[in-house]
């Protein structure tokens, strides 16, 4: 898995199957978290997040960061 990415989501949101789509789109290599206790126990409040080498992206940060690895 490249970068130690973790992708935090749920399975009902519309959000998150766009962050999905946009990690497979662009090849990156993940692993997926549904676990609602592993978010809680790392302070994730919302999702969809990304954990990218220890560090939490949301939002406009999971784009940025996709559009900056081209």
């Amino acid at each position: 898995m490249e970068d130690g990415v973790i992708f935090y989501h749920t399975l009902t949101c519309p959000q998150c199957k766009m962050v999905e789509k946009l990690l497979n789109d662009n090849n990156i290599e993940y692993s997926s978290c549904i676990d609602m206790d592993e978010m809680r126990s790392k302070q994730i409040r919302h999702v969809p997040a990304l954990g990218v080498n220890g560090e939490i992206l949301i939002g406009k940060d999971i784009f940025n960061w996709v559009r900056g690895r081209k």
